[in-house]
């Protein structure tokens, strides 16, 4: 039985070498600097591609927003090879300023070209590619980032059948910084409490966003506490949201208690991340007796919940039975 298994994990590795086998596909640079840029103006910086392939190969290139990781952390070019300061950084939306320059690449291991580095060194490549991006006049200022997303499938010839077994596939990320005085700030204007039963409340964190640029404002922490300053309540704080400047938007936690909550003053304590700084909050919380409805046209949610007015279902139903009445 043991010699079975043997011959069959080594048939397994023959057959596998055969028809399968590894790729990586990578650019030079990882992280293209663009540099300071101005509104109006429109940028354009090169890709190559480099890659292991042993068959011809086609790549689907288009925009993809970066990792958002990348907003965490400083980088300098003496050291990373781009300088970028998450303090002036916007996370505005910039997919339609970027435009990749061809969208779709034919690579070949045959075809090698090679590209001396600033280092004195060389690498053999086979493609190159452009991302061109037209700043808008309106531009939030400071460091924006995208990525470009490779999308690969061999190219089908008659008579191979080999598939890929591992396939590597390394986005480069391309950085500018805007001209401007871009910098993060936000602040907690006010907390607001809604009943929703006896036993929920629901508490609406109002952040406004001080900065002159876009950001993910997290919402961390939210406590309350009762007149004797102890903690009362389950609360759960999941939640964030993008923000513009000068924009205010409610953070929602949801304040539960099995007992019911009891209407009132409440102190609470609240904070909102976004990234290199945070806001916080310290004052009273009114609790109220009657239930809070939402104005018409308002939709209330709460752990992925919609209400819907009665009147949509009856337009669906008259349609519907249109439909089957035409059909019949």
């Amino acid at each position: 039985m043991r010699y079975y298994f043997l011959i069959c994990a080594m048939s397994m590795v023959f057959f596998l070498s055969n028809y399968a086998y590894a790729i990586g596909v990578g650019t030079i640079p990882g992280v293209l600097d663009l540099g300071e840029v101005k509104r109006g103006q429109t940028v354009v910086g090169e890709f190559y591609i480099t890659s292991t392939i042993t068959q011809p190969m086609i790549l689907i290139l288009n925009y993809i927003p970066p990792h958002y990781s990348i907003f965490q952390k400083e980088k300098t070019r003496a050291k990373d090879g781009y300088e970028f300061k998450p303090g002036e950084a916007s996370e505005e939306d910039i997919s339609s300023w970027v435009k990749i320059v061809p969208s779709t690449v034919l690579i070949s291991p045959d075809d090698k070209k090679i590209i001396r580095l600033p280092d004195g060194g060389s690498v053999a490549y086979n493609q190159k590619f452009s991302v061109k991006i037209k700043i808008p006049d309106e531009a939030e200022p400071g460091y924006h980032v995208g990525s470009v997303n490779i999308a690969i499938k061999p190219k089908k010839t008659t008579g191979e059948g080999a598939s890929i077994s591992t396939l590597g596939i390394t986005r480069p990320v391309f950085v500018f910084r805007v001209s401007g005085n871009a910098f993060r700030d936000g602040k907690i204007i006010g907390v607001e409490a809604k009943r929703l039963s006896d036993n929920m409340v629901r508490v609406d964190v109002l952040f406004k966003n001080t900065g002159t640029v876009t950001y993910t404002a997290s919402f961390d922490k939210l406590e309350v506490y009762d007149d004797f300053g102890y903690k009362t309540g389950n609360i759960a704080v999941r939640m964030n949201n993008k923000v513009k400047p000068g924009e205010i938007i409610v953070l929602s936690a949801y304040w539960r208690d099995s007992k019911g909550i009891k209407s009132g003053s409440y102190n609470v304590e609240a904070e909102v991340s976004y990234i290199t700084g945070k806001a916080k909050f310290s004052g009273p919380l009114e609790v109220l007796d009657e239930i809070y409805v939402p104005k018409e046209g308002n939709v209330l949610k709460e752990e992925g919940g919609i209400n819907i007015p009665w009147w949509y279902l009856l337009i669906i139903l008259g349609l519907i039975a249109l439909y089957i009445y035409w059909k019949m």
